[in-house]
């Protein structure tokens, strides 16, 4: 539904760029989170990783 509101002339076009997107994101957020911890504490690793990003 949101590929198709998004992008109402080709919504698999959408959809397909949307995930690879979301799969970048699961494999590096994790990884992310982790360096920013070990290097700066976990309350800081959870400050970035709760920070809207708009």
């Amino acid at each position: 539904m949101w590929s198709y509101r998004v992008f109402p002339e080709q919504p698999s076009t959408g959809f397909s760029a949307a995930v690879p997107a979301l799969g970048l994101g699961t494999l590096t957020g994790p990884a992310t989170l982790g360096a920013v911890a070990d290097h700066y504490g976990l309350r800081a690793g959870f400050l970035v990783a709760g920070r809207p990003w708009h």
